[in-house]
């Protein structure tokens, strides 16, 4: 029917940008707005992906906001969204799993759960994922205790989100480079690496004065 139709692509809309987007930005009110309309949208027309992963991007909020709750919750929620057999934005959520079990100091689980997103990104051809899951594993190798790999990791991201133009990602990475640096006693370098991605960033858009 239309109705159905129009809460299909709304669906769509939600799942794919509002939910995503507001996750990221770290905009807890709007991410629960979103992540309640699409449950809703889900439980009125037995949308059971859209169920599936509207229960991970609750979790996900709930790890945002700080509910020790949220581990499990998304843990459990990854293994029923894996069972609808859909893939859509699945190695992202995964890595979301791996950044929290490294934030709960589940560091072995976390990278296992990462290695686990990085295949699941090849497998679908969803490399666009990959510079923050680069991100996430430079986090969890540095929590391992592998500074070196860790370094490796976040330039390896900053160069890959350069290249596909994903400033989003760019920027995530390089607050994360920086946080990294910083902790380890490189104020100066965590300052360059921020220096360099605006100035970068500037260049690509060109001198507004000069023009």
């Amino acid at each position: 029917s239309g109705g159905t139709g129009h809460a299909l692509s709304e669906g769509h809309l939600l799942r794919q940008s509002a939910c995503f987007v507001a996750l990221y930005v770290g905009d807890t009110a709007e991410a629960e707005f979103y992540i309640g309309r699409l449950l809703e949208l889900s439980e009125r027309h037995h949308f059971g992906i859209f169920a599936a992963i509207g229960r991970c991007f609750q979790s996900m909020l709930m790890i945002l906001r700080g509910d020790a709750a949220g581990v499990p919750a998304l843990r459990s929620a990854v293994a029923k969204y894996l069972a609808t057999g859909f893939t859509m934005l699945l190695p992202l959520i995964v890595g979301a799993l791996a950044e929290s079990l490294g934030m709960a100091r589940d560091v072995a689980g976390g990278l296992s759960a990462i290695r686990d997103a990085f295949a699941r990104a090849e497998a679908d051809a969803q490399q666009w994922l990959v510079p923050e899951l680069l991100r996430i594993r430079g986090r969890l190798k540095c929590a391992a205790g592998d500074v070196g790999a860790a370094e490796e990791d976040f330039r390896r991201a900053l160069a890959l989100a350069h290249r596909q133009g994903a400033l989003f990602w760019e920027l995530r990475i390089a607050t994360s480079f920086a946080v990294l640096l910083k902790d380890l006693g490189r104020s100066g370098e965590a300052r360059g690496v921020l220096a360099e991605m605006f100035r970068d960033e500037l260049d690509r858009l060109g001198d507004p004065v000069a023009a």
